[in-house]
């Protein structure tokens, strides 16, 4: 049996995709990854900062996380689709330009809704977070969440 090298690299572009998605699902309030978890990350901290206004950081960045996550997969998807378009030799260069263009919407997506975020917390607390993100919620989002 001959396996086509274009499906070969579709199959293992799914696997990768599924792979992901398997191990980046969110956590509840109370599970792991959720911030009454075990693994969840710490409360918000900033010196100078109140522990109320902390707090207030700390709900915008779960809420702004819960947005970010199904972007996140969309774009590891996206991405894997597009590695196996340019490593087969036979595809389309068109193809390639679309799969580029429903990256970009994506990323523009990413980029909106980690600036609402900032935003979001300069109105409610006065705080100007650093665009790198606090170290507490830097695993939330691609680098430079959340803005």
């Amino acid at each position: 049996m001959r396996i086509n090298m274009k499906t070969l690299f579709l199959i293992a572009a799914v696997m990768f995709c599924v792979a992901n998605l398997a191990q980046a699902q969110p956590g509840g309030p109370d599970g792991p990854g959720g911030p009454g978890g075990h693994d969840g990350p710490p409360p918000f901290m900033m010196p100078g900062v109140s522990p109320e206004k902390c707090q207030v950081i700390d709900r915008i960045m779960d809420e702004t996380e819960t947005k970010l996550f199904p972007l996140i997969q969309e774009f590891k998807v996206l991405k894997a689709k597009l590695e196996a378009l340019v490593v087969d030799v036979k595809s389309d260069e068109a193809a390639i330009a679309a799969q580029i263009e429903e990256i970009s919407k994506v990323r523009t997506a990413l980029e909106k809704v980690k600036v609402e975020a900032r935003r979001k917390v300069i109105k409610e607390t006065g705080v100007i977070l650093p665009p790198g993100g606090p170290g507490g919620h830097s695993h939330m989002g691609p680098p430079g969440f959340p803005g």
